[in-house]
């Protein structure tokens, strides 16, 4: 994978945060029930994590449709997901014997962020046509609540609730990639470490997540209103919006040793997913007590994301992460058409 020149490490600070972010989450899902003072912890963070990632994305992503741009989609983003929907679905059934029935439509895991980043890159050149493009996405954001049956399938809930933060990261950026507007470190600390406490403190941590989450209608969440259920969504992505600008403020503007791994976050999301469930298969998170739960807390998450991106580990896997068995495909097929 090449670096952008034009981009700022700025953002691949940001991505490499957030990602060390995501793994610390599902590693502290895996070990909430034995500290049960991780589950409000991993719910607040569960409230801007992706919202802010789905911001970054839709940072880097261009509205113009040049030609062949719907097949680098299908290669870049819809063939990684049926590969590794596959390959990990035979993993989790049959090498570490994980309850439940793998469907081709439902995402394993991490996997929805790929069909929702299909989605996104093919309606935003749409979108942007129509006015006010970004109030109507939150509408359609708000709207997704309201009917059941839409669950974890092609992760078409999860894509329209998160929508509207991909697309401001989009307006924001308009073409400039660089950082945006920054508060001093005291504003910003002084948004998200109360927020965070207060988050912590809200009593419901299963509705929480399931707010933040995004798949779940608002009758499956409880809300006897549909209207009391898209105020709650609604002040669930300010909140990621509050959040997400308090830690973009924190975020290093230079480039450090480990900038470079942010360059490769996309191997470290795909892949610790499968990597902590073989962990949690082998034992290694049970019976945690609380000194060694913590050590694997603060270092698994950094450790994990430093193995993923590692150079064997990406030539091992782009193939499939990247898409690169369908353009050596095709590559051969010129070639045969050529010597024919």
């Amino acid at each position: 994978m090449i670096a952008d020149p034009n981009r700022h490490p700025f953002w691949d600070n940001t991505r490499l945060v957030l990602i060390v972010l995501v793994v610390f989450g599902h590693l502290a899902s895996m070990l909430e029930d034995q500290h049960p003072f991780l589950a409000p912890l991993n719910a607040a963070l569960t409230v801007w994590r992706m919202p802010l990632m789905a911001f970054v994305a839709g940072t880097f992503a261009r509205a113009q449709r040049s030609t062949g741009w719907q097949e680098r989609l299908v290669v870049q983003l819809l063939l990684p997901y049926v590969i590794l929907q596959a390959l990990f679905g035979w993993y989790y059934v049959e090498a570490i014997q994980a309850e439940g029935r793998v469907r081709a439509l439902t995402p394993l895991y991490t996997l929805w962020f790929l069909l929702a980043l299909f989605w996104w890159h093919l309606c935003l050149p749409w979108v942007l046509r129509l006015r006010h493009p970004l109030w109507l996405a939150l509408v359609v954001a708000l709207l997704a609540g309201c009917f059941d049956g839409f669950g974890e399938r092609l992760s078409a809930s999860r894509a329209m609730v998160f929508f509207p933060l991909f697309l401001l990261g989009h307006l924001l950026a308009r073409g400039d990639r660089s950082p945006p507007v920054r508060l001093r470190h005291a504003v910003a600390l002084g948004m998200l470490v109360p927020g965070l406490l207060t988050l912590t403190l809200w009593g419901d941590d299963a509705l929480l997540i399931q707010l933040a989450r995004g798949s779940s209608s608002y009758g499956e969440m409880g809300f006897d209103s549909l209207l009391v259920g898209a105020a709650a969504r609604l002040l669930v992505l300010l909140a990621a919006v509050w959040f997400g600008a308090a830690l973009l403020s924190l975020v290093p503007l230079r480039r450090h040793r480990w900038t470079a791994l942010g360059e490769r976050t996309l191997y470290i999301y795909l892949l610790h997913g499968v990597t902590l469930r073989t962990l949690e298969y082998l034992g290694v998170f049970r019976d945690a007590s609380l000194p060694w739960a913590l050590t694997l807390l603060l270092l698994l998450p950094p450790l994990l994301a430093g193995l993923l991106a590692s150079e064997p580990v990406m030539k091992a896997t782009r193939w499939a992460i990247e898409g690169r068995v369908w353009w050596a495909a095709k590559a051969w097929r010129q070639r045969r058409r050529t010597s024919a």
